[in-house]
């Protein structure tokens, strides 16, 4: 899932996605509403104005170890891989936490006319490992 302009949406990468409660129904309506052209664009910037994103491509061998973290602050998220800052994203989730790992071969692209929704063939069987997973609150900050 993408909604910036110019994102990747795809790949492994970090990514951050803020966005107020929106119901059941409207969903609905907004995902029916992109399968038609005229709409699309106008419900795209509806999307974009009330849901912030911040994601960069993770560049690192994905056979290899890598210890993974991100600090959530008030305003902003800062990502790093092996203690080395890879990315900060200019927005930060109201909460509560929410951490995603997945391995996912659906995508999703609404900038094509239409939408195309699909499933990515893969040659081989994917997985990935995790080692441990820790959330622990931030130390002030001095």
């Amino acid at each position: 899932l993408a909604l910036e302009t110019g994102a990747h949406g795809v790949g492994w990468r970090v990514q951050v996605l803020n966005s107020p409660k929106i119901n059941r129904e409207l969903v609905a309506i907004g995902d029916a509403g992109l399968r038609i052209p005229m709409l699309r664009p106008i419900l795209l910037a509806a999307a974009r104005a009330v849901v912030s994103e911040g994601e960069a491509i993770v560049h690192v061998s994905l056979t290899e170890w890598h210890t993974y973290r991100f600090d959530w602050l008030t305003s902003e998220v800062h990502f790093f891989v092996d203690g080395e800052p890879i990315y900060t994203a200019q927005t930060s989730p109201r909460g509560p936490l929410g951490f995603v790992a997945w391995f996912d071969n659906s995508q999703v692209d609404v900038e094509t006319d239409p939408p195309t929704f699909g499933r990515l063939v893969f040659s081989e069987r994917q997985w990935f490992e995790l080692g441990e997973v820790t959330v622990e609150p931030l130390q002030a900050l001095g």
